[in-house]
């Protein structure tokens, strides 16, 4: 399906993914437990599912609809619900709130979107929400939103800069 095919996206997320040529990518379970568990192998912790029916329900949470209609609308909306659920939910046995920023940055790079935030930053973002100093995913949308800029990348070169291979690391602020 295409992009044109549907209009559940905000106006500047479906220009952003038109322009990148592709329709929205969604990470797999197996996608979000790999970066998981690269979360754990990198800064420690105990590997593991917690609640496999919780994990499967998060993966999947959102791209909830209700009355027909996406619960989530935008990229930002979707990527918040990832770091919200994932940072609030004791899903595995350890690294919850590293895994929901990971899955989140992942989901938004791969969309087109370089969330530009120091290392403060973002351990104050994730810490705000574990401690429900920020709202729900609503509140976290608009931070993101707020927070990130359009990249023109290919999915070939997303999957490049994962990997670590990307040539313009000087362009960007981890």
């Amino acid at each position: 399906m295409l992009i044109k095919d549907f209009n559940v996206f905000d106006e500047e997320t479906t220009k952003a993914l038109e322009m990148l040529g592709k329709e929205e990518y969604v990470p797999s379970q197996d996608t979000i437990l790999s970066i998981h568990e690269a979360m754990i192998e990198n800064f420690g912790g105990t590997q593991g599912i917690r609640d496999q029916n919780l994990f499967e329900s998060t993966c999947v949470a959102p791209y909830q609809t209700l009355f027909g209609m996406d619960a989530y609308q935008t990229v930002f909306d979707k990527a918040a619900k990832y770091l919200y659920d994932f940072a609030n939910y004791q899903i595995f046995l350890d690294g919850n709130k590293r895994t929901g920023l990971a899955v989140c940055q992942h989901y938004l790079n791969m969309n087109g979107y370089n969330l530009n935030l120091s290392a403060e930053e973002h351990y104050q973002l994730v810490i705000n929400i574990a401690t429900h100093r920020i709202g729900g995913p609503a509140d976290i949308a608009k931070i993101l939103k707020d927070n990130c800029a359009f990249s023109r990348n290919t999915k070939e070169e997303q999957k490049n800069d994962i990997k670590g291979n990307d040539t313009n690391d000087n362009d960007r602020e981890y």
